[in-house]
């Protein structure tokens, strides 16, 4: 009898123990999970853009192990440690907007048709496909889905925006990420507020650049921002020996350079698939043109190098 009773005392003691080491564990934990989520929130202030010496954009997202412009995509980036995700914004029928590249859903999707031809509803039952063009699991999302994702962890680069711009600044500003989120454009800086007004001083707005778009009418307004500046760049190999005249001065004027190493046509001939043999005269040729910022179809490769070089965190 007291040994039953010396038996049961000493297994509620060991639960007890156990059960005292577990909840030990868990605060320790929160106390790390709260630590991570104060350091991500200091780098997504907007002082702190440049603290790696050249920032990665992922184009669409990890798109090559995650179907375009899907959480998954988005979610893989965070995991890599990319500094900002490039999604392209499309708006349904019933004004939702979601993360599509094209017009239509055929490519990317189960689904067929033009977008703004359909209401959100319709196109909950469909389901994105992988960069094979095969149906996944995943589900297409909307901006404020992929918004509540990004927060505090990744910053964001919204393509495509200029049909629904104020409907996704007003996402932005309910969620409190201002300074979180980038919007690219190609108009002048007077067509934009001609059209958008007063939302052109509130948001965080990067013209593209070519060598039709470089002079100083098209330049200068976006340099006077108050709010950092940068200029997404597009040139060919024909082009650069014009193109570092103009990465040059932006620079002096403290704006900032994204490359983008995607095609031929947008760094110089400069591109991620030829980096991956040759990183040096591919990227390193891209960071020396000036880029601040690379934007990248192979964000972990290109994280890679910048780091074995110094280049980032």
């Amino acid at each position: 009898m007291c040994n039953t009773i010396n038996n049961n005392k000493l297994k509620r003691q060991i639960s007890f123990v156990a059960l005292f080491f577990l909840i030990g564990i868990n605060v320790f934990s929160a106390q790390e999970i709260n630590k991570t989520n104060l350091k991500e929130n200091s780098t997504q202030n907007q002082k702190d853009l440049f603290r790696n010496k050249v920032k990665v954009v992922a184009h669409r997202g990890d798109w090559r192990n995650a179907p375009e412009n899907s959480l998954a995509a988005i979610q893989n980036c965070i995991v890599m440690g990319v500094d900002m995700v490039e999604i392209d914004l499309r708006k349904t029928k019933d004004g939702t907007i979601i993360l599509m590249h094209d017009k239509t859903l055929d490519r990317t999707s189960t689904g067929k048709g033009l977008i703004k031809e359909l209401d959100k509803k319709s196109l909950d039952s469909l389901r994105l496909k992988n960069g094979y063009g095969m149906p996944t699991t995943d589900k297409i999302p909307t901006l404020l889905e992929a918004l509540k994702l990004c927060k505090n962890k990744i910053l964001v680069f919204l393509d495509k925006n200029y049909e629904c711009l104020p409907e996704a600044v007003k996402i932005v500003k309910e969620l409190k990420m201002e300074n979180q989120v980038f919007y690219e454009g190609k108009n002048t800086y007077s067509e934009m507020q001609a059209k958008f007004g007063p939302i052109m001083e509130e948001i965080n707005y990067m013209p593209r650049v070519s060598l039709k778009s470089s002079d100083d009418a098209y330049l200068t307004p976006f340099l006077k921002q108050k709010k950092e500046s940068i200029f997404i760049f597009s040139f060919d190999e024909k082009e650069i020996n014009p193109m570092t005249a103009i990465i040059k001065n932006i620079k002096s004027s403290q704006g900032k350079i994204m490359l983008t190493t995607l095609w031929d046509s947008t760094a110089g001939g400069y591109t991620d698939d030829l980096a991956l043999a040759d990183p040096e005269a591919n990227w390193g040729k891209v960071i020396a043109l000036g880029a601040d910022l690379i934007c990248t179809d192979r964000p972990a490769s290109l994280i890679h190098y910048l780091k074995e070089k110094g280049f980032h965190d």
